[in-house]
């Protein structure tokens, strides 16, 4: 499957640092926790569901449920927070680590040039030395010259393939997979074993034209959503059968715009947002993590935090 990137619309949002490293955000209405300050949201055919007849003792089971279920996105995010950062320090690693091979592999090339311009004067020094030996008919000396003419030869040969060797472009391994991507691949592949890579059926034909669609149209296959979605679509141009063997879930989600804001625009005084102070920990986390200079992945860490200190009462 392929591996092209999703693009989200713009976040309007406005983001205020404070001396002490927090940071006050004006929260827009589509990042507004659930039930901060809003009527219990009731999705039909849930057991969750609140309704007008629930006891307090239902009702208060359900909340505890939620808490649970919001606890774990919380903790979802908090891996994903982690994983952006561990993959930075990675990348630092390897920019430190290509600089370093730079700096020695121009250190080598220069001590290669020393070594080719020392033993290219000592052969043309041997080579002189045997053009003299013939001159004054001497073979004893011209065998002694000739020898070590050569030996240094040789020598000159073996710097230059080694200097050719050092001064090529290092080979640039291609970067691994998304580890999160193989796994939504592998799952999808194991769960839908009529599948193959090589399109040597009909079905598979199929879902790769329509893996394409939905790359084109933003859907990232890194994110549920995308598996989800690629399901709900294959159901409606496979027969019945495939949908024996696949959980078939609608999308909660859909593909978004190029993002072209920077995550610092004005905003008005709508009476739809929300102020959430971030504490220095949490913005000197996301720093860490390079996420604080990206709007779409700011803005989703901050509706994170936002939900868990709502829930935890903080």
């Amino acid at each position: 499957m392929t591996t092209d990137k999703k693009v989200e619309e713009p976040i309007d949002i406005n983001v205020n640092e404070e001396l002490d490293g927090s940071a006050t955000v004006d929260l827009p209405e589509d990042l507004v926790p659930e039930g901060d300050n809003r009527e219990p949201e009731v999705k039909a055919g849930s057991e969750d569901d609140f309704h007008p007849d629930d006891s307090t003792e239902t009702r208060s089971q359900k909340n505890r449920r939620k808490q649970k279920r919001d606890l774990a996105k919380a903790v979802s995010a908090e891996k994903e927070l982690k994983y952006e950062m561990i993959k930075r320090e990675n990348e630092l690693l390897a920019e430190r680590l290509a600089t370093l091979e730079r700096k020695a592999q121009n250190n080598e090339i220069a001590r290669l040039e020393k070594a080719f311009e020392d033993e290219t004067v000592r052969l043309n020094y041997y080579e002189t030395k045997m053009e003299e030996a013939i001159s004054a008919g001497d073979g004893e000396t011209f065998k002694k010259a000739q020898a070590l003419w050569h030996a240094s030869k040789e020598k000159v040969e073996q710097i230059k393939g080694t200097y050719q060797a050092s001064s090529a472009p290092p080979q640039v391994a291609p970067p691994p997979p998304d580890p999160r991507l193989q796994k939504h691949a592998n799952d999808w592949m194991a769960r839908n074993d009529w599948y193959d890579p090589k399109l040597s059926n009909t079905e598979s034909r199929i879902a790769k034209a329509i893996d394409e669609e939905l790359v084109t149209e933003g859907w990232d296959p890194k994110q549920r959503d995308y598996w989800d979605e690629l399901d709900r679509r294959l159901s409606k141009h496979i027969d019945s059968s495939y949908n024996d063997h696949t959980d078939v879930r609608p999308s909660s989600k859909g593909p978004r715009s190029v993002v072209t804001s920077s995550g610092r625009e004005s905003v008005n005084g709508s009476s739809n947002r929300s102020t959430f102070t971030l504490r220095p920990e949490q913005v000197r986390a996301m720093k860490d993590a390079g996420m604080w200079d990206d709007p779409i992945k700011r803005a989703k860490m901050i509706k994170t935090y936002a939900q868990y200190a709502r829930n935890n009462q903080y």
